[in-house]
């Protein structure tokens, strides 16, 4: 279940009950070569956690899709358009 699919009475009921378990998949806005969409972390880290979430009966929170600074070194970096990186204590 997505939280972000629900109207706001359906999440009341959900997040009311204290044993709601949740899942807040994480995954990076960045570029990943010329074959794959800058959403790719994202879009992995999204269905990893609906399948989780699925196993323990959970709910999956709105995707974080933003994450520490793309380094240039490992093929990355803030050049390629598309890429949002944010410094560590911002992430945290």
């Amino acid at each position: 279940m997505q939280l972000a699919h629900l109207n706001w009475q359906e999440a009341e009921k959900v997040l009311a009950d204290p044993e709601t378990l949740v899942v807040i998949p994480v995954g990076s806005t960045e570029q990943h070569g010329q074959h794959l969409p800058i959403g790719t972390d994202a879009v992995l880290a999204t269905r990893v956690a609906e399948d989780l979430a699925e196993r323990i009966d959970g709910t999956v929170l709105p995707t974080l899709s933003y994450g520490y600074k793309s380094k240039p070194l490992s093929g990355g970096g803030p050049l390629f358009p598309g890429t949002i990186d944010m410094n560590g204590v911002t992430v945290i």
